[in-house]
């Protein structure tokens, strides 16, 4: 990397009007872009990683270490005479 801003300098340094020198003042504006891009590209990362990590400072709604793995089971009408109603999984819930 150093070999190559040394030599992008020297071409720099040319006399304007040669092809050389415009090809290198091209090549010096890309390499800036390149430099900001990836400058932005770094701050944009640290932005991200300062965020909350769902799962470990954040927790999804409804999830909770307790609960983790059972079915939630309520109740639910089904319109049939003298049941309760449904569990969560879709059987009848007492009554007949």
């Amino acid at each position: 990397m150093a070999a190559q801003l040394t030599e992008l300098r020297s071409r720099l340094m040319l006399p304007a009007d040669t092809p050389e020198a415009e090809t290198a003042s091209k090549d010096a504006e890309a390499l800036g872009r390149h430099w900001i891009s990836r400058t932005e590209l770094a701050a944009a990362t640290d932005r991200l990683e300062q965020q909350p990590q769902l799962g470990q400072e954040v927790f999804a709604r409804g999830a909770s270490g307790a609960s983790e793995g059972r079915a939630a089971i309520r109740a639910v009408p089904c319109g049939r005479r003298g049941c309760r109603g449904r569990s969560a999984l879709g059987r009848h819930v007492g009554g007949w």
